[in-house]
């Protein structure tokens, strides 16, 4: 599993699909792929929703890379329950979460292929969101906005990384306005 690899099955669903441009939303591993759609395949993305994405591993606070710091910022135990409960829902093989979730660290924690001219790059309509306690520094998604052209950023009140997503009353009104 990789960024790459994953971005492409993205654009070959558009294609088995019939569907030559999308509206992207990705979060975390999700967003890393719509990124790469973004820089690699332009005329496939209308427009962009980013949340909890990053472009260079060190926009992840230093806590968060170090596997041995107890970081608030990471996913709590009842936070990992309720993935492995998700999983198992809808896997054909629920065993294999454990390998199903170091595949996705570790594509997640991979190099990136992008540069700052990948970003200044981007043509599509951009929104940034991450919480303010989120894995990912505030810094560098201020960054990404200021090189990405004419890209929003939203910084959630209060919101984890596995919160993110379910901040509903804050996220919908951004996106309704964002993605008409």
């Amino acid at each position: 599993m990789s960024v790459p690899h994953l971005a492409s099955d993205v654009v070959g669903l558009l294609d088995e699909l019939g569907i030559g441009q999308a509206d992207f939303l990705g979060f975390s591993l999700g967003g890393l792929t719509a990124l790469e759609v973004g820089v690699r395949h332009p005329e496939r993305v209308g427009r962009l929703v980013l949340a909890a994405t990053h472009y260079r591993q060190d926009g992840y606070y230093e806590e968060v890379r170090d596997p041995e710091y107890a970081s608030p910022r990471l996913p709590s135990r009842a936070d990992f329950r309720e993935m492995a409960e998700a999983y198992a829902a809808v896997a054909p093989d629920p065993g294999h979460f454990d390998a199903f979730m170091a595949k996705c660290g570790a594509a997640a924690h991979a190099p990136l292929p992008w540069t700052a001219d990948d970003l200044r790059g981007l043509a599509a309509p951009t929104l940034l969101v991450l919480g303010d306690t989120d894995f990912l520094r505030v810094e560098h998604a201020a960054e990404m906005r200021d090189l990405i052209p004419d890209a929003r950023l939203a910084v959630l009140p209060d919101t984890t990384h596995m919160a993110l997503m379910k901040r509903t009353d804050l996220l919908l009104p951004m996106l309704e306005e964002f993605l008409r």
